[in-house]
């Protein structure tokens, strides 16, 4: 993480959370591929990565 975040020094994680969903957010199924999301991101350096993204 520092490497990618350099900033990130001295930094203490004060809050986080773990959140599981007993069904995937994304369905495959026939006719589906137009409602997948592209990996590429408006955010710099951000990406999607996932079987259910457009490659």
């Amino acid at each position: 993480v520092l490497s990618l975040f350099p900033s990130s020094q001295g930094l203490q994680v004060i809050w986080s959370s773990v959140v599981k969903i007993g069904q995937s957010l994304y369905r495959e199924g026939p006719g589906m591929d137009p409602f997948r999301p592209d990996q590429r991101t408006p955010v710099k350096n951000f990406f999607l990565a996932g079987s259910y993204t457009k490659q």
